[in-house]
């Protein structure tokens, strides 16, 4: 595994229900990515059509790997490096769809995560369209183990902490974060500037955020995407409300260096867990 690592984040508007422009922009943003010599590019959530399909969700979501994943594959491996985005994705059962988050590599597909808490409040519908996911996994590659998640999934802390607990290094969130008026825009950002440090420091991992940017069905996407220390330090913080290309370094030694003060690992107590899983199921 590589000690350090340069990371990407693919701050992006893209052309709702219109993947061949987004196929293109996403295939100039790795070509650009490749040229700083960077090991991972990170594209927001639903990147492949844009997150405010409703009803038209049905037509263009796509089995993994399909036809669109296939395209990326090919353009990854060309670039040499490991690619994230999102998209909807048409499971095995026909009609059942779930918001996807795709890892490509250098060799080629390598697995894909399904959003497991789905947002049905405000100008959210995802338990109209989605079916929740199963139980997640990380994925182990030559720049480390990253474990997935999508947008809602940070602000329920037992995803991250169990994906650190299988052993991640970097936890990518790929999100559609919303603003919703200028009192509602600033809630929303500051709430994920919030949870994303917390996450990253309460499981001593770096954390990995990108957010949409753009305006769909009257519905404006903040941007702000970030990346988080395994102390909860911010690293890079991107604009909000236009898009954005950042390129960092990580130094994934500094996991193990946090460690030996922020040893909040070392004092998980599973009969706590226990007796949250047992109270649970009596509601």
């Amino acid at each position: 595994m590589k000690e350090k690592i340069s990371v990407t984040l693919a701050q992006m508007d893209p052309s709702l229900e219109n993947k061949e422009a987004n196929l293109e922009k996403m295939q100039s943003w790795i070509e650009r990515a490749a040229r700083e010599e960077s090991d991972l590019i990170v594209f927001p959530e639903m990147s492949l059509t844009g997150y405010s399909l409703r009803d038209h969700v049905f037509a263009l979501s796509e089995p993994i790997p399909g036809d669109s994943v296939r395209k990326l594959e090919e353009i990854t491996i060309e670039n040499d490096l490991y690619v994230i985005f999102g998209m909807p994705e048409m499971s095995e059962l026909k009609g059942v769809i779930y918001n996807s988050a795709v890892i490509l590599g250098p060799q080629g597909y390598i697995g894909k995560y399904r959003k497991q808490f789905l947002p049905t409040h405000g100008p959210f519908e995802e338990l109209r369209y989605f079916r929740p996911g199963p139980v997640p996994k990380v994925f182990e590659t030559s720049i480390g183990t990253i474990g997935l998640q999508i947008c809602f999934d940070a602000f329920l802390p037992e995803v991250s902490r169990f994906l650190a607990v299988e052993g991640a290094d970097i936890l990518v969130n790929i999100s559609a974060a919303p603003a919703i008026g200028k009192a509602h825009s600033r809630w929303g950002r500051a709430s994920f500037e919030t949870i994303i440090p917390a996450r990253a420091m309460e499981n001593t991992v770096f954390f990995v955020y990108v957010n949409l940017v753009g305006i769909e069905n009257n519905v404006l996407f903040c941007g702000g995407s970030e990346i988080a220390a395994p102390n909860g330090e911010q690293i890079v913080k991107a604009k909000y409300d236009e898009e954005d290309f950042l390129t960092v370094k990580l130094d994934l030694s500094k996991i193990q260096k946090t460690r030996r003060s922020f040893t909040f690992l070392t004092h998980i107590r599973p009969e706590l867990y226990d007796r949250i899983s047992d109270r649970i199921r009596k509601f």
